[in-house]
Order: C-alpha cells, then sequence, then structure tokens
C-alpha cells in the first residue's frame, strides 16, 4: 500500500519501536498492530485502510502455506521423485495469478522456471554469505555475524 511519506515515517517508528532485543516475531507483529490501532481509535484516518491491506496480506500467507502443503509427487524424465507444489504463480498486467501446474502453458512453465532459477542463485548466494561468516568466525573467535563481517570487510580493503 502506497503511504504518504508522514504516515510511512510513523508506521517505521512502530515497527522500530516493535523491534525489541530477542523478540519472537509473532510478538513485534501483534505489537505493530496494536500501536496501528490506537492511531486508529485516535482518529488517524489512513489506519482502516491500511489495517484492511494488513489483512488482506494475511490471508495471502495463510494461502501460500496452504499451497506449500498441496504437493504433488511426480519424478524427473530420469525416475527422480519430486514433490512439487500443486500451485504455481504467474505473472499478468494485473498482478500474480494461482495456476495450477499441471494447466501452465508452455510460456506460463519458461517463466516459472526463470522464477525460480532466481531464487536458487540468490539463496545460493546467502548460504555463501552465511558460510563465510562462520567460517571467519571460527577462525578469529568473532562472537556476532556484524564482528565477522567487519573482519572481512576489512580483509577485503
Amino acid at each position: 500500500m502506497n503511504l504518504a511519506p508522514d504516515h510511512r515515517a510513523v508506521l517505521d517508528e512502530i515497527i522500530e519501536a516493535a523491534h525489541g532485543d530477542g523478540e519472537l516475531s509473532r510478538d513485534i507483529a501483534a505489537q505493530i498492530v496494536d500501536d496501528i490501532e490506537d492511531l486508529e481509535r485516535f482518529g488517524q484516518d489512513w489506519t482502516s485502510a491500511f489495517l484492511r491491506e494488513l489483512t488482506i496480506k494475511g490471508a495471502a500467507q495463510l494461502a501460500r502455506e496452504w499451497r506449500r502443503r498441496h504437493t504433488t509427487v511426480t519424478e524427473t524424465a530420469k525416475g527422480t521423485s519430486v514433490p512439487l507444489p500443486t500451485y504455481a504463480a504467474v505473472r499478468t498486467p494485473d498482478g500474480y495469478k494461482q495456476v495450477r501446474l499441471a494447466d501452465m502453458t508452455a510460456s506460463e512453465l519458461r517463466a516459472h522456471r526463470e522464477r525460480l532459477s532466481k531464487q536458487r542463485n540468490t539463496l545460493s548466494k546467502e548460504v555463501q554469505y552465511v558460510s563465510d561468516l562462520l567460517a571467519v568466525m571460527d577462525e578469529t573467535g568473532a562472537q556476532t555475524a556484524g564482528e565477522a563481517e567487519r573482519v572481512m570487510r576489512e580483509r577485503a580493503a
């Protein structure tokens, strides 16, 4: 949802304040909702539409979780068993629509493969970065990822 800059600033403050040390993600989210509801009670007219958007995003998360649980076990051309989600997203001019994988056209399937490849590449880079941090921590005795990152930056300079 596009917010006015002053509303975005208020929301950013709420989100930052909700992030205490070691807080559970659910507690952070609950605090954010509580604070936005407080704004609504105090007459901030933009909060009602914003809370509706949050509700829609929450319902979208429920649908994503449902789709992840509903898989079809199939086999590759070489016989390797692969559990695949029954549904996959297809980009349209209006956003993404959910299509059964079995019903995808060749162009939709190519686009889906491209998205999967990008996710894999991003994940591989993240795994490598975390592995690098752990190697520096093991080697130097750094206690936090931030300390290890500083060592890596110093070495790269």
